[in-house]
């Protein structure tokens, strides 16, 4: 787990957008374990969550629309919905739509939704901003067990010391 860490305005989402391929870069290029880009299975948790789910779909559907998109059967697509559920001891009802769910109800389904197809390297832009504290150390908690449990590497953005250390092995400090 890295953190990139430093002060509003420094850089610190351009940077992982460099690395994640939604910005161009100018020169060189970017491996991930060796591979290009195009050779990785990523996922992206946007700051903006609200935003970054369809209103039209339950919070179930939009945690499994990317596995439908890669084409698993539905039986597939059910388990790994399960586990994913499973894995961040869910609570609230799925069923839901996400006008429906408090903030940090509608983070972890960001979350799910990224981590559900077993990415090589997960990228959180200030996945805590908008989080109250209790719900910050719940999404701290199972961001490691998914860490420990799938072995993703994941690379987030934060403007906050606290998030940045108790996260990550490595934090890169941008000024």
């Amino acid at each position: 787990i890295v953190s990139i860490f430093g002060p509003n305005g420094c850089g610190k989402s351009t940077l992982m957008n460099m690395i994640a391929g939604l910005m161009p870069v100018d020169e060189g290029e970017i491996l991930l374990d060796g591979k290009s880009l195009r050779e990785t299975q990523i996922g992206y948790v946007f700051q903006n969550y609200r935003d970054a789910l369809f209103p039209w779909l339950t919070a179930r559907d939009n945690i499994a629309y990317p596995l439908k998109r890669q084409g698993l059967k539905p039986a597939e697509v059910k388990a790994r919905v399960e586990e994913i559920t499973a894995l961040f001891e869910i609570r609230f009802d799925l069923n839901r739509y996400p006008y429906e769910l408090s903030g940090g109800q509608m983070q972890t389904v960001c979350i799910m939704r990224s981590l559900v197809t077993k990415p090589e390297v997960l990228f959180l832009d200030e996945p805590f901003s908008a989080l109250d504290f209790e719900m910050t150390l719940f999404i701290r908690a199972k961001l490691q067990d998914a860490h420990l449990a799938l072995g993703t590497t994941m690379v987030i953005v934060s403007h906050d010391l606290e998030d940045a250390v108790f996260l990550a092995d490595r934090i890169l400090l941008l000024t």
